[in-house]
């Protein structure tokens, strides 16, 4: 637990005295996976953070039983049991990093263990697969996943259903039709595709509004 208090501490300290709060951490539990984490956003560049993250990552799976990743009631539990959400934070990060480092099908693999680990997807994890399976033309499996969460209450699903709609029909009526529910959805998405340069990203957003877009 000292280890652990150590790695928190580390997160919000300025960058040099960050690591050396991680290293101490991780002196006194080489399987701190936090201490891994603070370390692995503190490196300088992408490929550096992808190789801290796949240590942090198997320092996390240590850190559960095994049976966690077998038995049907703990494995579609993951994020609402406590002591696994490090290894799901792990998860996003790894696929952060490979996509980062021009993975994108690593990174559509750590999606889906996080869909299976997790199906209630209390990560949001749907939102970021979905438009990577389209990237690699994997169009039957975005279908899928947006069938698999139908009555997702964000729009993200909704404006993916109407443009995998016009790839395979065109513009049909069943293409137009998805395209104005997910208008009537969130009819913001379609403003800020028309701006020019990147939204300014945030981690929180509400439905229906621009800050969802």
């Amino acid at each position: 637990m000292k280890a652990k208090r150590l790695a928190w501490a580390a997160r919000t300290a300025e960058e040099i005295e960050s690591n050396t709060l991680a290293l101490r951490a991780l002196n006194l539990d080489p399987n701190c996976a936090e201490a891994y984490l603070v370390l692995a956003m503190n490196c300088d560049s992408w490929w550096a953070r992808r190789r801290m993250v796949r240590e942090a990552l198997k320092a996390a799976k240590y850190s559960l039983p095994a049976d966690y990743f077998e038995d049907p009631g703990q494995k579609g539990n993951f994020w609402l049991l406590p002591e696994t959400r490090t290894y799901m934070i792990c998860l996003t990060m790894q696929a952060d990093t490979y996509y980062a480092t021009g993975d994108t099908e690593r990174a559509i693999d750590c999606y889906y263990e996080m869909l299976d680990l997790n199906p209630n997807d209390n990560l949001g994890s749907r939102w970021v697969l979905a438009p990577l399976l389209i990237e690699v033309s994997r169009d039957q499996e975005a279908v899928a996943l947006s069938d698999t969460y139908a009555l997702d209450y964000a729009s993200t699903l909704a404006y993916i259903r109407a443009l995998l709609n016009f790839r395979r029909f065109g513009p049909h009526e069943q293409s137009t039709e998805s395209l104005r529910a997910a208008i009537h959805q969130n009819p913001f998405f379609a403003e800020v595709l028309q701006e020019e340069g990147c939204p300014e990203h945030s981690d929180y957003f509400v439905v229906g509004e621009r800050s969802e877009a």
